[in-house]
């Protein structure tokens, strides 16, 4: 790791186009992008894990790794998939935390790692068989799909929205959870009605999403006539589904 740091370190004080970049450099960059882009799940089993929590830290080792903290009787697991720490839920994972836990409201860490973007965090729990359940939280009733659709209203970006929802899908095949209907309505209905970017609307289309009658009538807004149209001509498809 230290010499991906020295590359990193040499490459940004030697301009890209430059011929005096040395070609070795070149190399530990690309494999350091790599490595950080297409296996985000490398990142080294740590000794410990510090969890900071209103001022104080908390500090974890195997014998203490499912231990809640707090009134919301979050766990180490809850806040590394909130601050995206790969590492750190490597590093429970190997010992034995249980990672599919809840805290009072029933949040698990997968969502806590879609509430906050973190896409790379939500496919390490997905493939160690974290659930799509829902949380309790009152006036919500919100499964992490409901979560990552409200990502813009949190300032993340349409391609962080589209990655999670990607993430997600993976653990839906049947597109369940994708149509499941929250205190707010079905994920779809939710991100129509918050106006998102028209390709996050064609994508959960696309993906299964059904067309509920509140679809339908968002679907009428200016900002929405194409995919209405492309829908009407049978070039966007939405596979149906029977909501729960």
């Amino acid at each position: 790791m230290k010499n991906y740091v020295a590359a990193i370190l040499t490459l940004i004080a030697t301009p890209l186009c430059s011929n005096n970049a040395p070609t070795q450099n070149r190399q530990l960059i690309n494999n350091t992008l790599t490595m950080l882009l297409t296996d985000p799940y490398s990142y080294r089993i740590k000794s410990e894990v510090i969890v900071p929590h209103e001022g104080t830290l908390y500090t974890f080792s195997n014998k203490n790794a499912s231990k809640s903290i707090g009134m919301d009787q979050d766990t180490p697991a809850h806040y590394a998939a909130q601050t995206g720490d790969v590492g750190d839920l490597k590093t429970l994972t190997s010992w034995g935390a249980d990672l599919m836990s809840a805290n009072r409201f029933g949040e698990t860490p997968l969502m806590r790692a879609v509430q906050g973007g973190n896409f790379r965090a939500a496919y390490y729990l997905i493939q160690h068989g974290a659930p799509l359940s829902k949380s309790m939280r009152p006036f919500e009733d919100f499964n992490p799909f409901h979560y990552a659709v409200l990502l813009p209203k949190n300032e993340f970006g349409t391609p962080t929205v589209i990655r999670t929802l990607q993430a997600l899908l993976q653990a839906d095949p049947r597109r369940i959870y994708l149509n499941q209907r929250s205190q707010r309505g079905t994920p779809l209905e939710i991100a129509v009605k918050e106006q998102l970017d028209p390709h996050i609307i064609r994508f959960l289309i696309m993906q299964g999403a059904t067309i509920t009658d509140k679809v339908k009538k968002g679907l009428k807004m200016k900002r929405y006539k194409p995919i209405a149209k492309a829908m009407q001509e049978g070039i966007l498809r939405s596979q149906m589904y029977t909501l729960n």
